[in-house]
């Protein structure tokens, strides 16, 4: 499966944030190709559901006994956005 199979954004890589190294600031940097959108657009369930075989995947800060889990915080210092 390639970008070209996608029915939403086809042939483009879609956003709502970035943040690792320089490597790919360089490589999102005047990129026709990577789209930044509202994280409101990028989580809906509707568009995602739109995409064949896609795959979602959410990262964990804090687990607690109860298997409540958070995922943008520590405590109270904030780490991510909603």
């Amino acid at each position: 499966m390639t970008s070209e199979d996608k029915n939403v954004l086809q042939n483009l890589i879609a956003a709502s944030y970035a943040m690792l190294s320089n490597k790919l600031y360089e490589f999102i940097d005047g990129n026709r190709m990577v789209v930044f959108k509202d994280a409101a657009y990028t989580n809906d369930t509707a568009i995602i559901r739109c995409k064949p075989k896609v795959v979602a995947i959410n990262s964990a800060i804090e687990i607690d006994i109860t298997s409540q889990v958070c995922a943008d915080s520590i405590g109270t210092i904030q780490h991510y956005g909603f």
